[in-house]
């Protein structure tokens, strides 16, 4: 029995999609032969994959039809990611599922024939920006891999930072916080190889590509922005005086160039500015998204006396008005994101966006709770006046979307969500139950809020102790009506067989125990109540340790199965001590000790949690953060 798939274009997310199916099929219908063709040269049933523009609506591109009866039909997508993403869709309804980058659950073989196969299925997806950004510390593979399963699941941008993501390679590669590990050679040319190979690997699935964000402010004056790392303090006095005047002094702000705001109202700065930003766009066609932000830091906006006659949101347009004509002059189509965020959360008084088509703004409430969400939402006041270098960073859920509403006042153009669940907030949450039942309600408010969608600012590897959160943010995405039970049960029994669902109830109860604020360095002082939870973490413990070893008795679980569980049997260990740490912390306020075993922890089984967990980044965080090493 021989099956075509034939594919109407020749591009390469056709040919992923082709081939993905040519393999998933093969494995399910042992007698069938599947060959992958462009044009049809007659078989006994055949699939064509192809696009069709009329499948696009008003509010997005990404639409899918599949429409397969005995055997033969087509699918089809809006445009080349939908097309794929509708190839994963029809496996999934053949039984595969893609608990995570590194696993794929792939159904027992049957003896059916694939002409018993009819699936007739239409769907859209609810938002239209559902991406992720290049975060922490990686090697290539983990973004790679990464790439390669957010199509599967139906998500469709990724964002690399920075013009070269440098920083976060180099943390993996030189490998900072792990004196266990001979630290490798690397520099700013091969960090550029990598953000080309990711470049590639998107191009091929045909997803969105946004770029940049930080650096701009201080590559206008000559200084380089690859990171967050400080520079001696000797700058050259022409340069010097084309920064931020605070305190009546140019400097440095804490030492990080792209920290460090400009003085905005010197032309010289804001031709830079823009003069950069229209020589990358020039350069980079193939970015979709290109994000101008202005410096990384709160409180440091200009004090001269021209920049005190504006503030910093009428500035940031009135730079941004200019760059969209320079575009234009150039006839480059090159979408602009714009940001609320910092010293940007107070709306524009007076300038207005020119042309609202070249640009979508970004929502970034960066200091959030995440013990509560979008769900939660009471009463929403009038923002608070902006008040130069003195703005404290709201953690209300209400006091930041008082933010976003007056910014919509005077934009209403395409916007989105910027948000930092698996940035940091996560690791507060070792159970990952509690977080990723706040992401599901999230993603669900986000069309009430004007939002059109998310882009995670996360780890690439989280999932430790599970992938849920991110399997919880693409299936929310594409369809904000699935209930978040449904996503739990769904993927608990993919990654983990017949004892998946108690595996999520241990989980849920060790998600309660913990406090993502407090772990965020929300709270200060003694917290008895925050330790009397953490002192049921003990208990549990054990818990998860009988469960894993019974899954890893059955033989029938798979060998990714296996793998989930052996992490499960390292989970129980590390929540013992990362309990205890944190009790110790909200009942004395000194760790330590117990902060020496928990790093102790961490940097011995690096290479068993490598593609699950950013131990860079959890040992930067418990330091910066709850200075947990005191």
């Amino acid at each position: 029995m021989t099956l075509e798939l034939i594919t109407k274009q020749p591009r390469d997310p056709h040919m992923i999609a082709a081939k993905e199916v040519k393999e998933g099929l093969e494995h399910l219908f042992k007698n069938l032969d599947v060959i992958i063709c462009q044009q049809s040269i007659g078989s006994d049933f055949s699939i064509t994959l192809q696009e069709n523009e009329n499948l696009s609506s008003k509010k997005h591109n990404d639409r899918y039809y599949i429409c397969i009866k005995e055997g033969s039909g087509y699918i089809e997508g809006a445009n080349e990611v939908s097309t794929l993403i509708a190839s994963y869709a029809f496996l999934q309804e053949l039984g595969f599922r893609y608990p995570s980058p590194i696993a794929t659950y792939k159904p027992e073989p049957v003896s059916d024939s694939f002409k018993s196969v009819s699936i007739i299925k239409q769907s859209e997806a609810s938002y239209k920006h559902r991406g992720i950004v290049l975060e922490g510390g990686n090697r290539l593979e983990n973004v790679i891999d990464m790439i390669k399963w957010m199509p599967k699941m139906g998500m469709n941008s990724f964002f690399i930072q920075f013009k070269v993501p440098y920083i976060f390679f180099s943390a993996w590669y030189t490998h900072m916080n792990n004196n266990l590990f001979q630290p490798e050679q690397f520099d700013k040319m091969r960090s550029i190889r990598m953000g080309h190979t990711i470049e590639e690997a998107l191009k091929e699935r045909g997803m969105h590509i946004h770029a940049v964000g930080h650096g701009w402010s201080c590559e206008a004056v000559g200084l380089d922005g690859f990171g967050w790392e400080k520079v001696p303090e000797k700058i050259a006095k022409p340069i010097r005086n084309r920064l931020a005047m605070i305190n009546g002094k140019r400097c440095l702000y804490h030492g990080i160039p792209i920290n460090t705001n400009l003085c905005y109202a010197q032309q010289e700065n804001i031709d830079a500015m823009v003069n950069q930003i229209v020589k990358f766009a020039k350069e980079h066609e193939n970015i979709d998204i290109l994000h101008v932000w202005l410096a990384d830091e709160n409180n440091n906006i200009c004090e001269c006396e021209q920049c005190k006659k504006t503030i910093p949101a009428d500035q940031y347009i009135k730079i941004l008005n200019i760059v969209d004509a320079e575009l234009t002059k150039q006839n480059l189509n090159t979408k602009i994101c714009m940001l609320i965020y910092n010293d940007l959360l107070s709306a524009p008084q007076k300038e207005r966006i020119n042309n609202k088509s070249r640009f979508l703004l970004m929502f970034a409430p960066i200091a959030r709770t995440f013990e509560s969400g979008f769900k939660d939402i009471k009463n929403i006041e009038e923002p608070k006046p902006y008040s130069r270098n003195k703005n404290i960073l709201p953690v209300k859920i209400e006091e930041n979307i008082a933010y976003l509403k007056a910014w919509k006042k005077v934009f209403t153009g395409d916007s989105f969500d910027f948000d930092y669940h698996l940035g940091r907030a996560h690791y507060g949450d070792p159970g990952y139950m509690k977080i990723s039942k706040i992401i599901s309600n999230d993603i669900k408010e986000l069309e009430n809020l004007g939002l059109n969608g998310l882009m995670s600012c996360q780890e690439i590897r989280c999932a430790f102790p599970t992938f849920l959160p991110n399997y919880t943010m693409a299936k929310t995405l594409w369809n904000k009506d699935i209930e978040f039970t449904d996503v739990v049960n769904e993927y608990f029994i993919a990654e983990y067989g017949c004892l998946g669902i108690e595996l999520s109830r241990i989980l849920t109860l060790i998600s309660n125990c913990f406090n993502m604020d407090f772990w965020n360095g929300k709270f200060n002082g003694i917290q008895p109540k925050i330790a009397q939870k953490l002192g049921n973490v003990s208990e549990l413990s054990p818990e998860l340790l009988a469960i894993a070893n019974k899954a890893l008795s059955d033989k029938l679980i798979t060998k990714n199965q296996g793998d989930s569980w052996r992490r499960i049997v390292l989970l129980a260990s590390f929540v013992k001590l990362f309990g205890t740490l944190l009790q110790r912390k909200a009942e004395r306020n000194s760790t330590t000790e117990e902060y020496i075993a928990f790093e102790s922890f961490l940097k011995n089984h690096e290479v068993e949690l490598q593609p699950t967990l950013d131990v860079y980044r959890i040992i930067r965080v418990s330091k910066e953060y709850l200075h947990l090493n005191k």
